[in-house]
């Protein structure tokens, strides 16, 4: 129940991520600075589930999840562990080699099922999809933009946002910061449970994270949704001094 697109050159990216939630659950916790095993990372919480739905590291490395949602799970090992928790425990790594040699060492059965994505300065970006009976990688994850997901109705939802962001991009391999802010604003009345930022009785958009990574800096802002109004919020941005393997 997410969506993400970004653009990237050689040496930096810029990516935007639409958080989808049950109106029932908290509201996120805005993003801080952290630190594992010496990595330095910024994140937002989730205070039901533990851990985080997207990072960025010092190391511009990003690591974002989107719940899937298979059609025939299979039975979960226990204790059920939060996939939440699992972007967290890849804070640390410096790129996408150490993300995949990690996530094949997790004993996955213990999540429900998940698209996992991990972008890097100068690369396709990577997917990782667990459908509670296997893990695919995918190495090109811009070739599957708008990356999204939705509990309702999955694939006539996926397809309507993939036409949508076709049809405002017009073919452009990169498009525009603007292009993808408007595109992560869109909502269509007649359908708003189809659109980017999306509304239905039990759940709707709750935030926009944008991260910017460069040799400059890595900037994550984080965008809450107004309370009762159908716009984001003030945003939070938080800085995080690059590695310098990216200056």
């Amino acid at each position: 129940m997410c969506t993400a697109t970004w653009w990237s050159d050689s040496a930096r990216y810029e990516l935007f991520f639409s958080r989808d939630e049950r109106k029932d659950r908290s509201p996120g916790i805005e993003p801080k600075l952290h630190s594992k095993e010496g990595v330095k990372y910024i994140c937002p919480r989730d205070p039901d589930g533990g851990g985080t739905w997207i990072l960025v590291n010092e190391y511009g490395l990003t690591v974002s999840l989107l719940n899937q949602y298979p059609e025939s799970p299979a039975p979960m090992k226990q204790p059920r562990i939060s996939r939440g928790r699992l972007v967290e425990l890849l804070a640390s790594c410096r790129d996408i080699d150490s993300v995949t040699r990690k996530v094949e060492l997790i004993d996955l059965a213990h999540y429900e099922g998940f698209l996992l994505m991990v972008i890097e300065p100068g690369n396709e970006g990577c997917l990782y999809r667990w459908d509670t009976h296997s893990l695919s990688i995918d190495a090109q994850a811009k070739a599957s933009l708008p990356v999204t997901s939705s509990s309702f109705m999955s694939d006539e939802v996926i397809e309507a946002r993939r036409k949508l962001f076709a049809d405002m991009v017009a073919g452009n391999e990169d498009p525009s910061s603007e292009k993808l802010r408007e595109f992560h604003h869109y909502s269509m009345p007649e359908a708003a449970s189809h659109s980017v930022f999306m509304q239905r009785d039990d759940s709707e958009t709750v935030s926009l994270c944008q991260i910017e990574v460069g040799p400059e800096a890595i900037l994550m802002s984080y965008q809450p949704k107004q309370l009762g109004e159908k716009r984001f919020g003030q945003a939070v941005t938080v800085r995080l001094t690059p590695h310098a393997c990216l200056v």
